[in-house]
């Protein structure tokens, strides 16, 4: 007979396996959210008045500058998509869905 005061009533016996470690049930770190272009925007108008600035120091100008320039990479970027899914609703051979109004670029 196996002495239970070292493994307990419970502990495994001869081919039985122990149980399975629980799942690790922590809470997974949740991915960020994806700045909208309006929030994308925003932070730009920021950094805009903060390298007006005059106190500011010059690696945090070029921190800004560096950050701003992404920004217009990425807010040009989607507008440019914007454009070519507005540009795709038109029809200007059948005319049954021109928008009037609109200026090209070339025009303005």
């Amino acid at each position: 007979m196996e002495d239970t005061r070292l493994f307990g009533e419970d502990a495994p016996r001869g081919d039985v396996k122990p149980p399975r470690a629980a799942k690790d049930k922590s809470p997974q770190p949740k991915r960020a959210k994806k700045p909208s272009f309006e929030e994308k925007y925003q932070r730009l108008e920021r950094i805009l008045d903060g390298i007006e600035r005059e106190d500011l120091p010059l690696e945090q100008l070029i921190s800004l500058f560096e950050e701003g320039v992404g920004l217009i990479r990425e807010c040009s970027s989607y507008l440019q998509e914007a454009r070519l899914v507005i540009e795709s609703h038109l029809d200007d051979d059948g005319g049954l869905h021109t928008i009037s109004g609109l200026k090209d670029d070339a025009e303005e």
